[in-house]
């Protein structure tokens, strides 16, 4: 069924080029929890050595070339910067907002780099299309209040190679006080013969088995983290995640709730339409050529 939230109406409401401008400022903030922030000429960029092989830490994002200068030595520039950081660039993110002819350069270099395009559907929360569920099988906490399993569940999330970086990249974004990640715990099996369906069992929820944030920026409620742990997939808890998410997000009265998705995760579109999601555009980063990066955490 479809359920109106008023407190995500907006008065004045933005259109899609506005609200995927808006999406790439949230992406600005999402790189502040993992990199150190340096107004450039030509971008802001964001470097941690510590976290080298995360793209999301050592990226320059609004990058635009202007007209007196030209792609190589734009690229001179950052890779300056990034050598005294003690890091390399592997994420150039154009200025949405820059003059075509400024950054279409830029990227034709890039292409001719070995550097490709990676793409994110984003989508904004038209209309809530459904009603948030209850389960006596399942306990949702903040992860700042379990911290052991929140970081077993990141190092069993996504579809990456894991390691010390990705969980630490993961873990930082708690760091910000604006972002609200939620754990959902269920039921530990007694043994491994036991099924591990959450429905059903009377034991005590303990084991995190999914997570979904939202991080607040302003009038956008940013859903961002929708996780599964591998064992507990197909039984509904991204679905009962969302449902949550959405929740915090009409308790903080955002005016709009946008997320981004791989345009090629059907399944994950598919639930966000279900729920009300629409596609208001797509974002654009070109990744470096190195197969040992972490593209996205």
């Amino acid at each position: 069924m479809s359920v109106v939230l008023p407190v995500l109406s907006s008065n004045a409401p933005a259109s899609d080029r506005d609200l995927l401008r808006l999406f790439y400022k949230t992406e600005i903030e999402w790189a502040r929890h993992l990199g150190e922030e340096t107004a450039l000429e030509i971008g802001t960029a964001f470097a941690n050595c510590a976290l080298d092989r995360i793209a999301d830490a050592n990226r320059i994002m609004d990058v635009a070339c202007p007209g007196d200068l030209s792609p190589i030595d734009l690229m001179t520039i950052v890779d300056t910067h990034f050598a005294s950081q003690k890091s390399r660039c592997l994420k150039y993110v154009p200025n949405i907002s820059a003059a075509p002819e400024q950054t279409a350069r830029l990227v034709d270099h890039l292409r001719s780099r070995g550097f490709w395009e990676r793409q994110l559907k984003v989508m904004k929360l038209d209309r809530y299309c459904g009603r948030p569920s209850e389960s006596p099988d399942i306990q949702v906490v903040p992860a700042r209040a379990v911290p052991q399993q929140t970081r077993a569940l990141m190092a069993d999330a996504g579809q990456q190679q894991v390691d010390a970086q990705v969980v630490e990249a993961r873990i930082a974004h708690l760091d910000d006080g604006r972002y609200d990640l939620q754990i959902a715990l269920t039921a530990t099996p007694a043994n491994d013969r036991e099924p591990t369906s959450i429905a059903g069992s009377h034991r005590t929820p303990s084991r995190a088995s999914a997570c979904a944030g939202v991080l607040a920026v302003g009038e956008i409620g940013l859903i961002e983290q929708l996780f599964v742990a591998s064992f507990a997939r197909r039984q509904g808890l991204g679905t009962f995640m969302m449902h949550r998410a959405i929740e915090v997000c009409a308790r903080s009265m955002f005016k709009h709730v946008l997320l981004s998705v791989e345009p090629d995760n059907d399944v994950a579109i598919s639930l966000y339409s279900k729920l009300g999601f629409r596609e208001i555009g797509i974002y654009r980063e070109w990744c470096a050529p190195d197969a040992t990066a972490v593209m996205s955490v």
